[in-house]
């Protein structure tokens, strides 16, 4: 368990006009009548992946993923500096998977999604509940603005030195100031070198919180391409300086509008950058979540992780496969043997065969018996030609059937029935068991005589 499914294509694409200049791509896989499920992607800014694609079976889902606005091959693009970020905010993507899911034609749909994400997530499903019919989040989060000040406040204090670098690159932020505030700001700024050392500075950051996870061997947020991390960190910073637009806790305190929502949150005790204590307090607030901590997993998740992913998209929220429609083959019947043939009984004769050279005498012999009448149906007669009387029909119960009428003790002898007639009582008329006169033998030995 834990492998992921092999790569698929996605067999139909598309721009979806959002307005406010705005067009969303989107692309459908898997199968097309199957069970419809909505990725959601993190950062924000990140971009659907094909990887995503992997958690499900291809044969049992029909798997939509979309670029948020602003990234991947949405456009505009945010990493050009002249896209405006005022209609990019976290109701305007809400109101853009509502837009998806009317351009698809899907009634309901499973939504999956981490970190960013399952914040996304929360807000679709609290604003449209009839739309959704489960869950899985691995990673929770739920972007309250003390997460943010933990991310990247609060964790400096296992990274001191990593963080004093952070934070000298917000240039003349004070300790206790607004950090993130003034990293938006430089992703703003006019200055193309200026805007590359504010992503190169906040990627480094983000790196560092999940050295823990990764060993330094590989940098997810350095290792992008550029403009895919210009637009990450634009959008990133607008949206924490902002508290995602969300009241504090907001998402927690409507968590009951998602009763009726079966869920499954996913998340590692290990997670640097989203603590545990979230994805408890959205457990205890959301009645139908169940909520499974991965003790060596972090915020990148661990095999243990993509295991209990996978089990609960395959065995508890995917669509069963249809049955596969037997293959009726017509099988014509066998031709009927003269034992076979039923017997002769009065009626209307058939109509005379066509006259032609090869009937000759045979056609009035056929003239002769058509106008004869019909033999009436004789009753069964023994070898020799008498009339055979009727079989006696055994008692009901055989074995109560006692001694024969000549005395001599009877022996009943059952056929055993098939297991699969167990319990079905056989057609009238026939015979399923049979006596035979038991005889009696005089004991056998030196003084009897027999040998």
């Amino acid at each position: 368990m834990g492998e992921l499914y092999p790569p698929v294509e996605p067999y139909e694409t598309g721009m979806l006009d959002v307005g406010d200049g705005n067009a969303v791509y989107w692309e459908v896989c898997g199968n097309p009548d199957g069970k419809p499920a909505l990725v959601v992607h993190g950062g924000p800014g990140s971009g659907c992946g094909a990887g995503a694609r992997r958690y499900f079976d291809p044969e049992r889902y029909r798997v939509v993923l979309f670029d948020q606005r602003g990234c991947g091959r949405s456009i505009p693009h945010a990493s050009d500096p002249a896209t405006v970020m005022r209609d990019n905010t976290t109701w305007h993507l809400v109101s853009d998977m509502e837009r998806l899911r009317e351009h698809l034609g899907v009634e309901r749909w499973l939504l999956y999604g981490g970190s960013w994400g399952s914040t996304l997530i929360l807000a679709y499903a609290q604003t449209h509940p009839e739309r959704v019919s489960q869950i899985v989040v691995p990673a929770v989060t739920t972007t309250r603005r003390s997460e943010i000040d933990w991310l990247y406040r609060g964790v400096g204090r296992f990274f001191p030195g990593q963080w004093e670098r952070f934070l000298a690159g917000a240039l003349g932020t004070p300790r206790d100031g607004d950090i993130v505030a003034a990293c938006a700001r430089l992703a703003e700024h006019p200055d193309a070198a200026v805007r590359e050392k504010a992503t190169a500075d906040w990627c480094a950051w983000e790196d560092t919180v999940l050295t823990g996870e990764t060993n330094g061997a590989s940098h997810p947020y350095g290792d992008r391409p550029r403009a895919a991390r210009l637009a990450l960190v634009r959008i990133c910073s607008h949206y924490f300086s902002h508290g995602a637009w969300l009241e504090e806790g907001a998402l927690l305190r409507d968590a009951h509008r998602l009763a009726g929502i079966p869920g499954v949150l996913v998340h590692g005790r290990l997670d640097m950058g989203g603590p545990l204590d979230t994805a408890w307090e959205l457990a205890r607030a959301w009645p139908d979540a169940e909520l499974i901590v991965v003790d060596d997993a972090g915020h990148l998740g661990s095999t243990t992780t993509r295991t209990h992913v996978l089990r609960a998209l395959d065995h508890r929220y995917s669509r069963p496969l249809p049955r596969p429609t037997p293959l009726l083959i017509p099988v014509a019947s066998p031709a009927r043997g003269r034992s076979q043939r039923p017997p002769r009984t009065s009626g209307p004769r058939p109509p005379a065969p066509p006259a032609g050279p090869c009937h000759g005498a045979g056609e009035a012999r056929w003239a002769q018996n058509r106008d004869a009448p019909a033999l009436p149906v004789q009753p069964p007669r023994g070898r020799h030609g008498e009339r055979r009387p009727p079989r006696p029909r055994p008692p009901h119960r055989p074995e109560e059937a006692g001694r024969g009428a000549d005395g001599a003790r009877a022996v009943v002898h059952r056929i055993a029935p098939h297991p699969d007639t167990q319990g079905v009582q056989p057609r009238r008329g026939r015979r399923t068991w049979r006596l035979r006169p038991r005889q009696e033998r005089p004991p056998r030995g030196r003084r009897s005589g027999y040998r």
